[in-house]
């Protein structure tokens, strides 16, 4: 039982999602600029330098080779070119959260359904249920707490 727990925690934590897009030129085409605005209006990001520093920010703007945002840390607004921008991540909780909900909530069902095989006739919803809530409870609580990441790495920082 509890390899079984243990595989429905260690497969939900690995169900997670992570997309990207790779930008090759600066300044980009207007349908990512409009992309990225759209993603970093209230929302949280991480930006990575080429000098590998990274710096959390909030309320991003792209425009043209820039990119105006407010430090997470001081509540400062700063520009900064695009030119030493390595990579743009968006953390999304509240999607993972979902994603997790369906992911753990199907693994339990899954997992409750192969332990209700080795039971007797009577408790075989039970089981059933037990699990699919357990997976719902753990798939909700992982997927929320790592999200699903959005990145925008740019190709011009690495020449």
């Amino acid at each position: 039982m509890k390899n079984r727990i243990l595989l429905m925690i260690v497969s939900i934590i690995f169900v997670s999602c992570s997309s990207g897009k790779l930008i090759k030129s600066i300044p980009m085409e207007t349908s990512l600029e409009i992309e990225l605005n759209e993603k970093g209006k209230n929302n949280s990001a991480k930006i990575k330098l080429i000098n590998e520093q990274v710096i959390f920010a909030k309320d991003l703007f792209v425009q043209m080779d820039s990119v105006r945002y407010c430090n997470l840390e001081d509540s400062s607004y700063s520009v900064l070119s695009l030119r030493f921008v390595k990579e743009i991540r968006f953390v999304h909780h509240l999607e993972g959260a979902m994603f997790g909900l369906i992911a753990g909530g199907l693994l339990g069902k899954v997992l409750g359904s192969i332990k209700a095989n080795n039971t007797p006739e009577g408790s075989m919803t039970y089981i059933v249920e037990i699990y699919t809530i357990g997976g719902i409870i753990l798939g909700t609580v992982f997927g929320g707490t790592t999200g699903i990441h959005r990145y925008y790495e740019f190709e011009t920082s690495k020449k």
